[in-house]
């Protein structure tokens, strides 16, 4: 396998590091391309387009190529080089690179970093996948994975707007929909309610019987119920023992939110686990 024993951009001529003024010319691009905002990705995959060589034969650049050149202080004069770049395009080149950070001073495990629920793509309904850069106007998006849409949306915005349509479920849980039952009651059902009525109309009834009688009758129709009944009665239930909410609440989503959809006019949307959908479009 082949290496390189010196940095692109530089030749050994009789004992002496030189210049190599075709491979420095890279160099220089790269730092330009950087600096004026591409990303070490589509550096890479520019050069490579353009089968310019890394290497004798070597065209595949990748992205960690393309870090070691952004990084190498070698292009600036250290270590006896000759520089190729300023130390003014290497010292923006590395605000840049700190600039890019994955927000490593950010406590993960509050805010935006609790929610669970997929956030869907409004175009295709591909999964979202929320991204960051400081040097954006809007630093935090949402990009789509498989068509690439991307929706601007902070932070802030988007636990609010779910805050917001919690509490409004919250204030009227009667708004969650249960399916109606289309189904009979079964004959262990009917016989128990027949034997109920048989002996709320009996003069000295067994009280005690008559419970038994009773749990087991509501017990009976529990089972009887659809799933989609039970998960929208349970779904009903959490919201009717909920307070409003004062701030984002990552518990109550995950019981409560199966589905999260952005909207490019700032708005969001919920799927609940009952598969009942609530948003409201922004007022113009």
């Amino acid at each position: 396998m082949n290496h390189r024993n010196i940095p692109l951009g530089y030749a050994i001529n009789g004992g002496n590091i030189t210049i190599n003024e075709a491979e420095a010319d890279t160099v220089r691009e790269i730092a330009e391309q950087y600096l004026s905002g591409k990303s070490l990705k589509a550096i890479a995959e520019m050069l490579t387009a353009k089968h310019i060589e890394y290497m004798s034969g070597k065209t595949d650049w990748n992205r960690s190529r393309i870090k070691r050149i952004v990084e190498d202080k070698r292009y600036i004069g250290d270590g006896g080089y000759l520089p190729i770049l300023t130390e003014q395009e290497y010292v923006a080149m590395q605000s840049i690179k700190t600039a890019k950070n994955t927000q490593k001073d950010v406590n993960h495990t509050e805010g935006i970093f609790t929610l669970n629920a997929p956030v869907v793509c409004p175009n295709c309904g591909g999964r979202m996948h929320r991204r960051f850069d400081r040097r954006r106007k809007a630093t935090t998006w949402w990009q789509c994975s498989e068509c690439k849409a991307s929706v601007n949306i902070s932070d802030e915005d988007m636990l609010g707007g779910i805050t917001e349509l919690l509490n409004e479920v919250i204030a009227d849980p009667e708004s969650i929909q249960i399916p109606n039952s289309d189904h009979e009651e079964s004959q262990e059902i009917e016989r128990l309610n027949a034997e109920i009525s048989k002996a709320l109309n009996t003069v000295g009834f067994d009280k005690e019987a008559l419970k038994q009688k009773m749990l087991t009758c509501v017990s009976e129709k529990y089972t009887s119920l659809g799933t989609e009944e039970i998960t929208a009665q349970s779904l009903k239930d959490i919201f009717k023992s909920t307070p409003p909410l004062t701030a984002y609440d990552s518990n109550l989503t995950d019981q409560a939110v199966s589905e999260i959809q952005p909207k490019e006019n700032g708005t969001i949307s919920l799927v609940l686990i009952n598969g009942q959908r609530i948003g409201k479009e922004k007022s113009a």
